[in-house]
């Protein structure tokens, strides 16, 4: 018997339902595949890829167009089924949103061929933001005739970005105030206003050498001897915006991170600095916190 039992090896009864099992799940493996992949060719999305590169390398087209449909597939991404005037296509994004606008909107993106770096809305009518310039941007990493400026609102607390042309980028500071009147980033008309002192209010959540950041700011005749420090002063832990001042080594040598901060100011450069606590009041985080903003949501 035990001789018998030896001969079976790997045939055993046993063997073969586990045998069994493993080519079920590799058959499922491949239908699932098919679903997370999507309908898509490999054509397409070696297509998408390649408008990827082109987009890191300097090359972008903005076009508009109205949204049928949106779709999630692990393997691919994001896709876009829009309508426009060439017919409609399917633009790849290989990352998911947090939000994404809603099929039946007029929509307007920003990439190469079926690639899209981004996705947002066209307003039928013409808006206004009056606000203040938080960052100027790169679209693209090596792209030199268009770029991002973020505007956070004076009168809500929101922040949208608008698209500018080199042109319009040699008006523009950090910290301006603009008037701006748009339907969507790309068609928008960003004017500068009187850029009048202001105050922040906030805590230093980061400070540093400035050589150790990278932004637009720093690549226009940036006085780097004079400038060697940056701090982020953020308004609250869960601000969706901070400003950035740079400072001279004797501002530097009045703060340190975690003080709670009044700052005069026109420009990235601060005129005056008043340090009004040493240390962020933890009642004060808690409260802003955004674990405190979801719970309160759920107590509501």
């Amino acid at each position: 018997m035990e001789n018998k039992v030896r001969k079976l090896g790997v045939f055993r009864p046993g063997n073969f339902i586990l045998i069994g099992l493993f080519l079920l799940v590799l058959l499922g493996s491949f239908m699932a595949y098919g679903q997370v992949k999507g309908p898509f060719t490999e054509n397409e999305i070696q297509e998408a890829q390649s408008g990827a590169t082109r987009f890191i390398n300097g090359e972008l087209k903005i076009g508009q167009g109205q949204l049928v449909d949106v779709r999630h597939f692990f393997f691919v991404g994001t896709v876009y089924e829009v309508e426009t005037p060439q017919g409609r296509k399917n633009l790849i994004s290989f990352v998911t949103p947090a939000t994404t606008p809603i099929p039946g909107q007029k929509v307007e993106w920003v990439g190469v061929d079926n690639y899209t770096s981004y996705m947002t809305t066209v307003s039928p009518e013409k808006k206004t933001m009056d606000g203040e310039i938080i960052s100027l941007e790169r679209i693209s990493p090596k792209n030199n005739d268009q770029f991002y400026c973020v505007v956070h609102s004076l009168t809500d607390d929101t922040v949208q970005r608008f698209i500018v042309d080199t042109a319009k980028l040699t008006t523009l500071k950090t910290l301006n105030s603009v008037h701006v009147d748009y339907h969507s980033p790309g068609e928008s008309v960003v004017e500068p206003v009187a850029n009048t002192q202001k105050i922040a209010k906030g805590f230093i959540s980061d400070l540093w050498l400035t050589t150790k950041i990278k932004g637009l700011e720093l690549e226009r005749n940036f006085d780097f001897e004079k400038y060697p420090y940056y701090i982020t002063l953020s308004p609250k832990t869960n601000a969706k915006y901070t400003w950035t001042f740079y400072l001279t080594k004797e501002q530097k040598e009045q703060v340190k991170i975690g003080n709670v901060l009044e700052v005069h100011y026109s420009s990235v450069f601060p005129s005056n600095i008043a340090v009004t606590r040493e240390t962020v009041d933890p009642n004060v985080l808690a409260e802003n916190s955004p674990e405190n903003a979801s719970d309160n949501g759920k107590k509501q």
